[in-house]
């Protein structure tokens, strides 16, 4: 054996036997009395209050009291305060009243995976995964290379360890809501589950480009969100949102960008130019706070809350394009790195094909893009409002009901 595949599979030992009780803690825990009318949010990692769950939890909290009772489990103590603080039910996984929600939960909802409220108490439960994005990237089983690759690619005695240490990687769901027909084989290819266990409903987290949500600032940056209001009075905003790359590279560095050049092609096209680097990048550029027209973004900010607000966007691979698809508007398509990119991970489509943008590959095509679209020019709105009717059946901002009517009606 290799000196670091022996160093990797000792890591994962250790962890593996220190949770070998908890596993026991799992199995016991299928013995609880389960209410049906009793639900459990989470969503990513457990720290944050974001993205697919956020919206659900919030339709659930804020129309269905007296119907269900929603509760929101999180690892993060702030926000488990400021849920309080508005009168909402959240706990943290190991407090008492975790234990005890969880316990009695009968629906387990992630946009993840169930350590975002507490896999050791979810034996029993029904598991909805609302996931977090429509996928360009391959994703879980169907990746192949790339971060987080590694354990869905195991075998052998490291899958066994992998297993042991994080057994919510490998569980099945029994529901995952998508938008449309065309995604059931992807997702089903992905998560290695049966076609049936897929419902077409729409994604909560559009359902704010329709309709307000009372509390949605939790979680997020509300200064943020006060100052892109603001901006839009008098201003065309761009919003640029690029993906994770495996190596934690700063885009703006990478791509030679530009700030002087940007902030002197903003002012005379009356525009402001708006980031919010991935929050897994390992650094963030402090050069754009020099000029006043180019913001930086904090990680908190829920990008969902601020989208409607855009009127071009500037990403790379990012499936927050798909999102962006629901309001019809200009995006391009920022991809300086395609090859190398392309040789860490793999694509479930032809990237040119199916990016409805023009792409720039330097950062003078990006100006030229950007100064193309301010002065008018939409060359891609036939393809995007093809590419938004393939993957959204509902367009309506009901997303969170009809996951409600699936689960609880249905």
């Amino acid at each position: 054996m290799e000196k670091n595949s022996w160093l990797d599979n000792s890591k994962w030992l250790g962890r593996s036997l220190s949770r070998l009780s908890l596993h026991l803690v799992y199995f016991l825990s299928w013995l609880a009395p389960r209410d049906e009318k009793t639900i459990v949010c989470g969503s990513g990692d457990g720290e944050r209050f974001a993205d697919n769950a956020k919206y659900f939890f919030l339709h659930l909290a804020n129309n269905k009291k007296g119907e269900v009772r929603a509760i929101w489990i999180s690892k993060n103590k702030n926000i488990v305060r400021k849920l309080q603080d508005r009168k909402y039910e959240a706990y943290r996984p190991w407090s008492w009243q975790g234990i005890k929600s969880l316990l009695k939960a009968k629906h387990f909802v992630t946009d993840a995976f169930s350590d975002a409220t507490n896999y050791w108490l979810s034996g029993g439960a029904k598991k909805i995964n609302l996931w977090h994005g429509i996928p360009l990237k391959k994703i879980s089983y169907d990746a192949k290379r790339g971060q987080g690759s590694q354990y869905f690619n195991a075998r052998g005695i490291k899958k066994i360890l992998y297993y042991l240490g994080m057994p919510w990687l490998y569980e099945k769901n029994d529901c995952y809501p998508i938008s449309s027909e065309f995604w059931r084989k992807y997702f089903s290819s992905a998560f290695q589950a049966p076609k049936n266990k897929f419902i077409i409903t729409g994604h909560p987290r559009h359902d704010i480009f329709f309709k307000e949500f009372a509390n949605c600032d939790v979680g997020s940056s509300q200064s943020a969100y006060e100052q892109v209001k603001s901006l839009k009075k008098n201003n065309k905003l761009i919003f640029y949102l690029p993906t994770y790359r495996d190596n934690g590279a700063n885009p703006f560095e990478a791509s030679n960008f530009d700030f002087a050049a940007l902030n002197s092609f903003l002012e005379q096209n009356q525009a402001v130019f708006i980031s919010k680097l991935h929050r897994l990048s390992k650094s963030k550029s402090s050069k754009q706070a020099n000029y006043s027209r180019i913001i930086n973004l904090p990680f908190e900010t829920d990008v969902y809350h601020i989208l409607a607000q855009i009127d071009v966007l500037v990403t790379d691979y990012s499936s927050i394009y798909f999102d962006f698809l629901l309001l019809d508007k200009p995006m391009v398509f920022f991809s300086y790195d395609l090859e190398e990119y392309m040789a860490n991970r793999e694509l479930y489509f032809d990237y040119n094909e199916f990016t409805p943008g023009p792409k720039a590959d330097s950062f003078d095509n990006l100006l030229g893009s950007l100064k193309e679209i301010l002065g008018g020019e939409d060359k891609y709105q036939a393809q995007r409002e093809k590419l938004r009717d393939l993957c959204f059946k509902y367009q309506d901002g009901e997303a969170g009901e009809r996951i409600y009517q699936a689960i609880f009606k249905k």
